[in-house]
């Protein structure tokens, strides 16, 4: 994959987009993923790096069967 340039120090992407990133020297990472994704291969090219891995459905509402973002996981941002 690619690497992406950007002009910026803070980006959003998706996780077919994480490989492009590896070769910037990333310090931080946010990852928000559903709750049953394994973690993304690509973070392994990353070397080190501060990571906050939240695990959550993309719901607003409670709905049986999924779990929406907590107060507490919300916090940590």
């Amino acid at each position: 994959m690619p690497i992406i340039e950007t002009p910026f120090m803070i980006t959003v992407c998706g996780l077919e987009e994480l490989a492009g990133h590896a070769d910037r020297k990333v310090s931080h990472v946010l990852s928000i993923l559903d709750p049953d994704q394994p973690e993304p291969e690509a973070f392994g090219a990353y070397g080190e790096h501060a990571r906050l891995e939240l695990k959550f459905h993309d719901i607003i509402e409670e709905t049986p069967g999924f779990r929406p973002p907590s107060r507490t996981m919300l916090a940590k941002f």
